[in-house]
């Protein structure tokens, strides 16, 4: 992967970490399924530009239009999911939970069904990223009970979801750029999302409040459709399973921007936990896969 795309993932991965904190402050706003419907409605606004400056044809034949579809039902009960799990849940603790989870069951998926064998560096990479999120967490400070609670459940879930789109994104792009594939993926997750929103009543919908809809912008422009067309485009590229260990960044991004801007000075089994999260994504990345030609991320 060329230093520039791995660039962009960092930046894509720190990105995500900020969305967590952001859905968190928006999730006591409105009902979980209008946040999902007013981030799925300003992100298909924000994919319209990206087609219209790369001048992208819209035209699609009806295989990826399925492909598309099955992805946007993976994608609408993730974003659901996402919302109520932050309502109800520890937002930083689901973000580490989904994070930890999305490259293991990423990884076992696309092994029984690509038939992709692990090789050892990528099997230890897996091992250590585990390891690191868990040191992170402090997990042998939080009993079990704490770690089930009902909303980080819906955090579990969201990681089974994320990662069934993440490989559904690869078969998806075959035939159409990733801003095509973006357009159409957040078109339809906002139609799918308008019916779960509409039976509670979209009249007053939008509320007024300037952070409300800075909180949002940074959910739907810079989340979901910067980073996560850089995290496609990279499922595209090195195979869903190899992109999806980018996601151990997330938790350790999240952990540098509180220490930037909230001056939260981490503890030292933070650091560490976080340097071995990093060693994890070299030794995954370090392990090449075959491919004929690798371009860089500017479609």
């Amino acid at each position: 992967m060329r230093v520039k795309n791995q660039i962009l993932m960092i930046l894509a991965m720190t990105t995500w970490g900020g969305a967590w904190v952001c859905g968190k402050a928006v999730s006591h706003d409105l009902n979980f399924q209008e946040l999902a419907f007013v981030r799925f409605l300003l992100a298909f606004l924000f994919s319209v530009p990206p087609v219209l400056l790369f001048r992208k044809s819209l035209r699609i034949d009806n295989e990826t239009i399925k492909k598309i579809i099955i992805g946007s039902l993976f994608y609408t009960v993730y974003s659901q999911f996402f919302f109520l799990g932050v309502a109800r849940g520890s937002a930083g603790l689901g973000g580490l939970l989904v994070h930890t989870l999305i490259p293991i069951i990423t990884f076992s998926a696309t092994m029984f069904l690509s038939r992709i064998r692990i090789h050892l560096l990528e099997a230890s990479g897996l091992i250590m990223g585990f390891a690191g999120t868990l040191i992170i967490l402090r997990i042998w400070s939080i009993d079990l009970e704490q770690l089930l609670r009902t909303g980080n459940l819906f955090f579990l879930i969201s990681a089974f979801l994320w990662s069934g789109l993440t490989i559904n994104s690869e078969k998806a792009q075959e035939k159409v750029s990733i801003w095509v594939f973006s357009f159409y993926l957040n078109g339809f997750s906002a139609i799918l999302q308008f019916l779960f929103a509409a039976p509670i009543g979209i009249g007053d919908l939008f509320p007024v409040t300037i952070s409300f809809w800075a909180y949002m912008i940074y959910l739907s422009l810079f989340s979901s459709v910067l980073a996560t067309a850089v995290y496609f485009y990279a499922a595209k590229l090195l195979g869903p399973h190899k992109a999806s260990v980018f996601t151990f960044l997330v938790p350790t991004s999240t952990i540098i921007l509180s220490w930037i801007f909230l001056k939260e000075i981490p503890e030292t089994s933070t650091l560490i936990g976080g340097c071995i999260s990093i060693t994890a994504v070299y030794l995954v990345q370090y392990t090449k896969k075959p491919m004929a030609n690798v371009a860089v991320i500017s479609e």
